[in-house]
């Protein structure tokens, strides 16, 4: 039983019916892949293998295939993913059995399948420089998740840093109106203070002058009563002594009146000698007599002259 024919150039394409288990592999060969600008392979060499049964295909089959290329060199085989252009997600690695189910799970309605054959020293390398590039990518785009991290972790803190400044700002402005308000207080305070303090030193010094004022008024009554109690004493002293002086005068009167008398002839009981035989007995009889001649008392004492001869 035929397992798989070589297509000799020249010959027609062959076409596969509905339900067919057979299919035709395309491959490439004796070349590799370049990745720029686009992804391409190498070379144009193709071999066509039709015929090839799908229940029995296996990595086996791929190795008997390759021989008939003549293909001596180490080689890794892909496989492209059907209906799509040849690019990194669109090649596949066909090394396994299980590579080959999901390969043969993938085939499309023409049962055309493209094989890629790739030198295996070129592989090794091939994968140190996709490692390399994908430590790269890796590295990019760590580097960018984490400049991008950084770019917003500093937005953040701007933003933290202006709603604090905002705060900050806002808790000033109340600080300061409250100092202000309480200033303000501070400063009414000490203004009624200052009013209460002039009010009471007014106060005090009203009351001050109206103490003096009364105590000035209180002195000059005092003094007022001194002067008067001095002067009432002043005209008790003068009627004291002008009652004294009229009472010298008067004594002096009856002095010299008495002297006269004497010298007259009046005896010790005040009656004259001649006046006896006339009935006078006291010397108040005769005195009323020389009060009668020389005049009454209410014109005040009189003196009376005395004989200087005698």
């Amino acid at each position: 039983m035929i397992r798989w024919r070589l297509r000799k150039p020249g010959e027609k394409r062959v076409e596969y019916g509905n339900g067919s288990e057979m299919f035709t592999c395309v491959v490439h060969y004796g070349g590799d892949f370049v990745l720029s600008p686009r992804m391409k392979y190498t070379s144009k060499s193709t071999a066509h293998f039709d015929f090839v049964d799908a229940s029995r295909f296996s990595t086996f089959s791929l190795c008997d295939m390759v021989e008939k290329l003549d293909v001596v060199v180490p080689f890794v085989v892909y496989w492209r993913v059907p209906h799509t252009e040849l690019c990194t997600s669109s090649v596949r690695p066909l090394k396994t059995d299980n590579d080959c189910i999901v390969m043969l799970n993938s085939l499309p309605i023409n049962r055309y399948m493209h094989i890629y054959l790739k030198p295996f020293e070129e592989e090794v390398h091939e994968e140190e420089k996709d490692h390399v590039a994908q430590e790269e990518e890796n590295y990019e785009a760590r580097e960018e998740d984490h400049v991008a991290e950084e770019e917003e972790n500093y937005e953040a803190e701007e933003e933290e840093d202006a709603e604090y400044h905002d705060v900050e700002e806002e808790e000033n402005n109340v600080a300061a109106k409250e100092e202000t308000n309480v200033a303000a207080k501070e400063e009414n305070s000490a203004d009624v203070e200052e009013e209460t303090n002039a009010a009471k030193e007014e106060d005090v010094s009203a009351a001050e002058e109206e103490d003096e004022s009364a105590a000035d008024e209180e002195d000059k009554s005092v003094v007022d009563e001194e002067d008067e109690s001095a002067a009432d004493e002043f005209d008790i002293s003068d009627n004291e002594y002008d009652c004294g002086r009229d009472e010298a005068y008067r004594q002096e009167d009856d002095i010299g009146i008495r002297v006269q008398r004497n010298m007259d002839g009046f005896g010790p009981d005040g009656v004259h000698v001649n006046d006896k035989d006339n009935g006078l007995e006291s010397d108040s009889d005769h005195s009323e007599n020389l009060y009668s001649e020389h005049g009454s008392d209410s014109d005040g004492p009189r003196s009376v002259p005395v004989d200087s001869s005698d």
